[in-house]
């Protein structure tokens, strides 16, 4: 015991000396892998430094201490999952394992729906796809710049050559990286807390860990990428050339250097969405880990954040930051160029989504008011691009879709808008954006608690009826959608969670529109449990297209007769009977 008070006291030491080195977690990561590759016994060290500081900051005492000591003897201080799996086991209480334990359950039953991976997966490769015409803006960019402030060039087209080359061997070492993940749990993607709650064997089963191998491939093809990136990026700047140029560029891959490293790093958190939040990020996020149950309602925060930024980098509204930033020196060289390259072919896309919007090709979120909504939703999709007589959904594919889906918004707002509110863009834009953020499944938690407490009496009872089918695992839910194809007019907690459950769902009231057909999703049974993309085939019904040209809104039925209100079966039975009648006599009309 005294041997290890001696050792505590040497461990504190060390953390004191090197506390002022938290502040850049990025560098001190790429030192620590470095270290711990070279010299064994540093990661040692980390590894009991860690333990040490997170088992005494919650527990002290003796007997913690000859606890922490048996339990020392025993752990793999090479495994970091076993780390993490100690220093949880050892500082939390049974009830708070408890508690994380229904909330670790809760949040993998939310991720186990394949178009939630899908997603992940769709939305990484396009952020990846975008950043080759951004990189070669960025290369044209740093041409003007250089110019302008007679500095040599710090980016160059061939660097993005080199990356396009790296392909096979990125997807090899992301293949690797995937199925080491898999296996150990080991990696860091978009989950916002470590699971730990459960027992090693259920969590290699767990959705939770394929979301972080998806992340952990990306992040590894990335940072390939990126020190290929580097690596030729140092060596033109060296003056190098021909085959002298690509000894060194093998060189530095077999030994890049801090800063590649941790440039590399970066960006790959960077595309991912798993960059660290700032000040006000980091306090939202601590004043939902204290309020109990708030988790529920905003399980997500650094991705949607991170997944904002990246949108709103890549629109005209950047201009101004980068102007200031630039001003005061704080952006320079090549992060300059890269930024104004982000915005500029951002801006590119935006405007064409826009232009597409404005000829009928891209659909926004459509019109707010019920009965606007529900004649647009009978000839539209919300956030959807039309080809060929369908809707194809593209609201998932984050971070593109935010880009589209706001400039398709933006043009939207603006056909209802007057001559005098046209030159007030500013507001139109501001509503574009709010409606594109609040429109993704990640935001709606959020938005719905903010609607409860704003509004109880109307919104009280959705969001509890929301949380409540929400204990219903998201595959579970996609095997009920796959077997039963009808939207269902859920009403009450015991409808919405039986409108989840495969078979079950059947005895739900199905969803009709106006003229009493109901209302389906459409698709293969696999595309449906699959795909986060919705196809809709556009009505060809002549009086709905007739009352979309004359934006004319029919809304559904009124629930009286006289002073008698209809019951449930009733009001059914009433829509279909009416409904198919009006439409075969309008349709006679119109045609």
């Amino acid at each position: 015991l005294a041997r290890f008070s001696d050792k505590l006291n040497l461990y504190s030491e060390v953390l004191s000396n090197t506390s002022k080195m938290k502040s850049d977690w990025g560098r001190a990561g790429s030192i620590q892998r470095r270290m711990k590759a070279y010299e064994p016994e540093f990661g040692l060290r980390v590894q009991r430094e860690k333990l040490i500081k997170e088992v005494l900051r919650e527990y002290g005492g003796t007997d913690r201490i000859n606890d922490l000591v048996d339990r020392l003897q025993s752990v793999d201080l090479n495994n970091t999952k076993a780390i993490n799996q100690l220093i949880y086991s050892m500082t939390k209480t049974k009830w708070q394992k408890l508690s994380d334990g229904a909330y670790e359950l809760w949040i993998n039953g939310l991720l186990s729906n394949p178009p939630t991976h899908a997603a992940n997966i769709v939305g990484n490769s396009l952020a990846l796809v975008m950043s080759y015409p951004e990189r070669l803006m960025g290369a044209g960019v740093e041409v003007i710049r250089s110019k302008i402030v007679g500095e040599p060039r710090q980016i160059f087209a061939g660097e993005t050559i080199r990356d396009i080359f790296s392909v096979v061997k990125g997807t090899h070492d992301g293949t690797k990286a995937f199925l080491n993940s898999m296996k150990t749990g080991e990696g860091f993607g978009k989950l916002e807390f470590r699971p730990t709650a459960f027992p090693k064997g259920m969590q290699m089963f767990m959705p939770t860990r394929a979301l972080v191998a998806e992340d952990v491939f990306f992040k590894s093809f990335i940072q390939n990428a990126e020190l290929n990136r580097l690596a030729y990026r140092k060596a033109v700047q060296e003056g190098l050339k021909g085959q002298s140029r690509n000894l060194r560029i093998t060189e530095l891959l077999s030994n890049p250097t801090e800063g590649m490293l941790e440039e590399a790093f970066k960006r790959a958190d960077y595309t991912t969405f798993n960059k660290e939040l700032g000040k006000i990020g980091n306090l939202v996020l601590h004043s939902r880990n204290i309020v109990p149950g708030l988790n529920y309602f905003v399980p997500f925060i650094r991705t949607p954040v991170n997944i904002a930024k990246y949108t709103l980098e890549r629109t005209p509204l950047n201009l101004g930051r980068i102007i200031y930033k630039a001003g005061k020196g704080e952006m320079v060289g090549a992060e300059l160029s890269e930024s104004v390259a982000r915005m500029i072919t951002g801006s590119f896309l935006g405007l064409g989504s826009y232009l597409w919007a404005k000829e009928g090709v891209i659909t926004g979120g459509g019109p707010k008011t019920k009965a606007e909504r529900d004649e647009w939703l009978r000839t539209h999709q919300p956030y959807s691009i039309r080809i060929r007589g369908k809707d194809y959904s593209y609201a998932r594919f984050e971070p593109i879709s935010s880009i589209i889906g706001m400039s398709a918004d933006f043009a939207e707002l603006e056909k209802n808008m007057t001559e005098g509110e046209k030159i007030k863009v500013g507001g139109a834009i501001a509503g574009a954006i709010s409606k594109n953020i609040t429109s993704k499944t990640f935001t709606q938690g959020f938005a719905r608690l903010n609607d409860a407490i704003s509004d109880p009496e109307r919104y009280g009872e959705q969001t509890i009826e929301s949380l409540a089918s929400s204990i219903i695992p998201g595959v579970v839910g996609g095997v009920a959608r796959m077997i039963d194809p009808e939207l269902k007019d859920a009403k009450g907690i015991l409808d919405k969670v039986r409108s989840r459950i495969p078979f079950v769902s059947k005895g739900v009231q199905p969803k009709l529109n106006i003229w009493g057909d109901v209302i389906v999703e459409e698709g293969h049974p696999a595309f449906r449990f699959i795909s986060p993309m919705k196809v809709k085939t556009v009505s060809e019904i002549p009086i709905d297209i007739e009352l979309s040209r004359l934006k004319l809104n029919l809304g559904m039925p009124s629930k009286k007769i006289g002073n008698k209100e209809l019951t449930r079966e009733e009001y059914t039975k009433y829509i279909v009977s009416s409904g198919q009648l009006a439409k075969e006599i309008l349709n006679q009309l119109v045609q």
